[in-house]
């Protein structure tokens, strides 16, 4: 029993020279207290090397300031690293399939002059048909099962704009049905692009992209 009960004062008194230790240099050191045998120096040390680790800023003069707004999205409307979506005029990149929407609805702009013909070229069910070619090959091309160009940008882009065309064409000259038939139709089917790419877990990552294609 006195040997034991040595053992037990023989630990205790470690221990609570141990702690005094600890206690004494926590007191040497400004501003830094002793909390449970550690100082709080060991702990910000523990915690910056799991910020380094993790390439998070902990230091308070570090400055997380975005750079500045890429302007030329305005007519390229992707970051660089979707620049093959686009062609060059100068220093300037231009989207292409965009380009082909701008052209399909000068198209319609120039065919306006007689309903008559742009009602035979363009009738409602084809206008509904228009945009598929342009849907599947963006919607194809970013879930990867095939690899598009410019050129299939550039004429289902067309073929798009002749669609956005129509719609306003018959929007501005009383054909208010129709037009609000078109349009809703075409926003359907970019929400059905929007689940699709979200489904196959594409979406946020493409949005992410652009986000960061934003700024220099």
């Amino acid at each position: 029993m006195l040997y034991l009960r040595r053992n037990s004062i023989g630990l205790y008194s470690f221990s609570f020279a141990e702690s005094s230790i600890y206690l004494f240099i926590g007191s040497r050191k400004p501003n830094v207290p002793f909390v449970g045998g550690q100082t709080l120096a060991r702990q910000e040390q523990t915690r910056l090397e799991k910020s380094k680790h993790m390439n998070i800023a902990t230091s308070p003069h570090e400055s997380s300031k975005p750079g500045s707004i890429r302007w030329s999205m305005i007519i390229s409307h992707h970051p660089p690293c979707y620049y093959d979506c686009t062609f060059r005029v100068g220093s300037l990149r231009v989207c292409t399939r965009c380009f082909g929407v701008l052209l399909g609805v000068l198209t319609v702009i120039i065919l306006r002059e007689d309903s008559h013909i742009l009602a035979s070229i363009i009738p409602m069910w084809v206008s509904l048909l228009l945009p598929l070619p342009a849907v599947v090959d963006f919607t194809s091309h970013r879930l990867e099962w095939w690899q598009s160009n410019n050129t299939k940008r550039l004429v289902s882009g067309l073929l798009l704009g002749l669609a956005v065309g129509v719609a306003l064409y018959n929007l501005i000259n009383g054909y208010t049905f129709f037009g609000i038939v078109q349009i809703t139709w075409l926003a359907v089917l970019e929400l059905g692009v929007a689940i699709v790419l979200k489904h196959a877990g594409k979406l946020d990552k493409y949005i992410e992209q652009y986000e960061k294609g934003m700024r220099k």
